[in-house]
């Protein structure tokens, strides 16, 4: 079946922008792929809404935008917004919940700030509202059934893993806008100055602390791992974006001595292997 207009712009977002779930969502059922892209969609244009201002006041009033939108959308009305609109269809469709969409918009104010992310503690909330929160309405989507606790558990595992694998490789992107997402406090509590990395190297105790990081996102993994089979027949594909973590982890430690040269990438082809692979066998390490 042709896709609409609407479809294809959103498609060809996800498809530009964010290339790891949008060659997830292709293993998905078929009536899940569009709401899917439009979730993801949405990700995206909240995401880039820091990077695309010069104010911050210019930012919030991007957020808000999209905070009225979420009240327009309930409604079953729509706003003219082809990503906004077909999220619309996908909250009426599945009943997403709205304080779950509305804390992925509520997050980015923290983006705005400019400040730096002061522990582990305020990572952990910041992962749980953007990437635990996608994991999660992905669930829903996937299955169109409400997550119980157990899986709620599961996503938030997998937004850890997945979000904190994505700010390492990101890191010298972020470094040079001058973010700093990484908790500080692990940093000192490493004996390490995050000041090192800002400035453009990372000596001897930086690489540690990154090191160390590069391990909390393995162990969430192997949590999520561990606890998913239970539900993996049902939901296994809403969290196939994590067959990607293991070898975006094997990236980073390769460039252990020079992580601020380059995002860590993997091969396409590989890329495409481990979510054949995970998606075929239901594993996701």
């Amino acid at each position: 079946m042709a896709q609409s207009k609407q479809q294809a712009i959103i498609w060809q977002s996800v498809r530009s922008h964010d290339l790891d779930r949008y060659l997830a969502t292709l293993f998905a059922p078929a009536h899940a792929r569009d709401p899917l892209m439009a979730l993801y969609a949405f990700n995206i244009d909240v995401s880039r809404i820091p990077g695309a201002v010069s104010e911050p006041m210019l930012g919030e009033v991007r957020l808000q935008w999209w905070r009225d939108a979420l009240e327009v959308l309930e409604k079953g009305d729509v706003t003219g917004n082809p990503v906004a609109d077909a999220l619309g269809k996908a909250i009426h469709d599945f009943n997403l919940p709205k304080p779950l969409l509305q804390g992925v918009i509520d997050a980015r104010a923290f983006d705005l700030s400019g400040e730096a992310m002061p522990d582990g503690q305020a990572l952990k909330a910041y992962l749980q509202k953007t990437q635990g929160a996608l994991f999660t309405l992905a669930a829903r989507i996937v299955t169109g059934e409400k997550p119980d606790r157990a899986l709620e558990a599961i996503a938030q595992q997998a937004g850890f893993a997945w979000g904190l694998t994505d700010m390492l490789r990101m890191l010298p992107v972020h470094l040079s806008r001058g973010r700093f997402y990484l908790p500080v406090s692990h940093f000192r509590d490493c004996d390490a100055d995050p000041n090192v990395l800002l400035s453009g190297t990372a000596d001897e105790m930086a690489q540690k602390a990154l090191l160390g990081l590069q391990g909390e996102a393995r162990e969430a993994l192997g949590q999520t791992c561990a606890s998913l089979p239970a539900h993996a027949r049902k939901t296994g594909v809403a969290f196939l974006p994590c067959a990607l973590v293991p070898p975006y982890l094997s990236v980073l430690e390769k460039q252990a001595g020079t992580p601020l040269e380059r995002v860590a990438e993997i091969n396409p082809l590989r890329r495409l292997s481990f979510l054949t692979w995970g998606a075929l066998r239901g594993r996701l390490g």
